[in-house]
C-alpha cells in the first residue's frame, strides 16, 4: 500500500464529505484515535449506512479496510499516520 493508494482511497471518502453524504467528525490524531482507526479496520461486523454517515476515526478505519482488505498492523499504522498528518480538521 503506497501513499498514493492511501490518498486515492481518502479522496473517494472526501468526495462523499464534500457532496454532503457524510459529515466529518474527526479530531486531531493521537494514540487513542490510532487505536480506534485500527479497531475499525479490523472490525468483523458490518457497519450500517447510518453508522457511516458520521465520519470518525473508527469508521474511517473500516472504510479503509473496504479499500485495502485486511492488512498487518504496520500497514494500518502507516495509513493512519498519513491520514493524521494530513488532517486539517473537519471538512464539513
Amino acid at each position: 500500500m503506497t501513499a498514493r493508494e492511501i490518498e486515492r482511497c481518502w479522496q473517494r471518502i472526501e468526495g462523499e464529505i464534500k457532496a454532503g453524504k457524510v459529515k466529518e467528525d474527526r479530531l486531531a490524531g493521537d494514540n487513542r484515535r490510532r487505536g480506534q482507526f485500527q479497531a475499525g479496520w479490523k472490525a468483523t461486523r458490518h457497519y450500517t449506512e447510518r453508522t457511516l454517515r458520521l465520519l470518525h476515526w473508527n469508521n474511517l478505519g473500516y472504510r479503509f479496510r473496504t479499500c485495502f482488505g485486511l492488512r498487518d498492523d504496520d500497514e494500518i499504522k502507516e495509513a493512519y499516520e498519513y491520514l493524521a498528518k494530513n488532517h486539517d480538521g473537519p471538512l464539513a
